[in-house]
């Protein structure tokens, strides 16, 4: 976690960059990707936390990130608490521990590639261990990402697993 000097705190999760102010936190999308960096999506039009989406651009994160201008407001939650959505691999417990270990900030011991697999295997291993429905937008399937190339191969092959595509 980085804490700035106006006192705001981002922290780097597998998914999402939570922006931490004092009265209001936001979490901006992650698309982790196999082919090519990490695409982290910056809302175009919002009237806060504006220093803070500068700073973080200029950070040397651990990992390869494409930062993508879209148009989109971002959810605006009360505590880190309720970032997490039961269900996803973020709310697991082995995905806990890993964000617990700040495994992006520039000062990690392990390389981008080394956190990156990390994760990959995480996302492989809870993709093969889900039970019952899953609903997969197919219009949000991005083409090079780890849900195309590494958790959607692995529900497929999840015979536990039913997909139903929208």
């Amino acid at each position: 976690m980085i804490e700035l000097k106006n006192g705001s705190k981002l922290k780097m999760l597998w998914k999402g960059l939570v922006i931490a102010g004092s009265d209001k936190i936001i979490c901006l999308p992650i698309e982790p990707m196999v082919i090519g960096p990490d695409i982290l999506y910056i809302p175009e039009n919002i009237n806060y936390f504006n220093e803070e989406i500068e700073y973080l651009q200029n950070v040397k994160w651990n990992r390869d990130i494409e930062y993508k201008k879209v148009d989109y407001t971002p959810k605006i939650y009360s505590s880190l608490s309720q970032i997490i959505d039961y269900g996803t691999i973020e709310s697991t417990k082995a995905a806990q521990e890993f964000m617990l270990l700040d495994m992006f900030d520039p000062d990690f011991d392990l390389t981008k590639e080394q956190v990156h697999e990390l994760w990959c295997v995480l996302e492989k291993r809870f993709a093969e261990s889900v039970e019952g429905k899953v609903t997969i937008a197919s219009g949000e399937v991005v083409k090079g990402s780890v849900f195309e190339k590494i958790s959607l191969p692995a529900l497929v092959n999840n015979k536990k697993a039913s997909i139903v595509f929208k």
